[in-house]
């Protein structure tokens, strides 16, 4: 979730992960964003650093996903992992390995623009922690339960997920959220309604894209509530969009909905 968060707060409109054995023998992210600086190569895995604020007052302001340096400290210390890493004003790019958040080597690389994180033997030094790891199947329902709220909701980005050299999802850049939605979730898209209102007194905007009673669930699997450009989890608000659908869907079935609220930050 941290590296996939990184990789768009960077501006890649490519992402490609790639996981062996659920992830559990390694996690490869790759992107096409703005990269890292040759300086900060090493800064970023120290504890609490960031790139993503600059003033106390960005605080109260975050339109950022994730922090950086204090994603990979964490990673860094539970398992061996590289860092390569270009900007585009760079004539060369970086690559840094660290394991159990030791440096072992740091040198420069040559490598296309971008940023290429690999996560190798997560929880080999703590195994208290790897025992809880659960199935293959069920580590990498996990990861699509991670990666597919942010394929809906950056529809122009390229999402690409791999497993064991087999894609789970190769999902191309779409022309509105709509389109996406349907190509990722396998709806049709004429079963979909979509809605938009603007609360100016609460300055509050609400996208909604709702199923007609032509699609039933028999789970909430399809439910996904959006602030500011994050996934959350929000009881309040599904409580009161599926007690709507009671009215019109027949008992213990469940309507696919996607809501992007906005509001101050």
């Amino acid at each position: 979730k941290e590296l996939l968060e990184n990789a768009l707060d960077a501006q890649a409109d490519t992402i490609e992960i790639e996981l062996s054995q659920a992830g559990k023998s390694s996690i490869c992210i790759k992107d096409n964003g703005s990269g890292i600086e040759g300086d900060d190569i090493e800064t970023v895995f120290k504890r609490h650093s960031t790139s993503k604020i600059q003033t106390a007052d960005d605080l109260f302001d975050i339109h950022s996903l994730g922090f950086r340096g204090e994603a990979l400290y964490s990673i860094a210390a539970v398992s061996d992992i590289v860092l390569r890493s270009k900007t585009k004003p760079s004539d060369s790019g970086w690559d840094i390995h660290l394991r159990s958040g030791e440096k072992l080597q740091l040198k420069p690389s040559a490598m296309p623009n971008g940023t290429e994180i690999e996560v190798k033997e997560l929880f080999f030094n703590t195994p208290a922690r790897r025992k809880f790891l659960r199935s293959d199947t069920s580590e990498i329902n996990q990861i699509l339960n991670i990666v597919i709220p942010y394929a809906l909701l950056y529809p122009s980005r390229r999402f690409k997920l791999i497993h064991a050299g087999k894609p789970l999802l190769d999902l191309n850049p779409a022309g509105d959220h709509l389109s996406r939605i349907a190509d990722v979730l396998n709806l049709n898209k004429n079963f979909i309604v979509e809605a938009q209102k603007n609360f100016e007194d609460a300055d509050l905007t609400a996208q909604l894209f709702l199923s007609d009673i032509n699609i039933l669930r028999s789970k909430r699997d399809l439910q996904f509530i959006f602030i500011n450009g994050r996934p959350v989890q929000s009881k309040n608000i599904s409580f009161h969009l599926n007690d709507v659908y009671r009215l019109i869907l027949p008992p213990r079935h469940y309507p696919f909905f996607c809501a992007f609220l906005t509001l101050p930050a």
